[in-house]
């Protein structure tokens, strides 16, 4: 159980709570654009890890678990700026 709260909204800190709000929302407007699931963009341990992490670069970005290079590069013109809090 311990694990599994690891990963979970709950044990955010406010600002990485509104961080992942933030991030759910760009992804359902990404999947939608893309005509997607939004699963198929990130799972939501993703989207908890990067708001926990707050990566700044597209290696950072990268280096988050279930998100890889591919991803990154594709995403992180629009990420890496919400990431860092910029709004837009």
């Amino acid at each position: 159980l311990a694990s599994r709260a690891a990963g979970s909204e709950s044990d955010l800190d406010p600002e990485a709570a509104a961080l992942n709000e933030r991030l759910v929302e760009w992804r359902r407007e990404r999947a939608a654009a893309d005509g997607v699931a939004a699963y198929t963009i990130a799972h939501n341990a993703t989207l908890v890890e990067m708001a926990r992490r707050r990566p700044t670069s597209l290696a950072d970005l990268a280096a988050v678990k279930g998100f890889g290079a591919g991803r990154a590069e594709r995403f992180a013109e629009e990420l890496l700026p919400l990431l860092r809090g910029e709004n837009g």
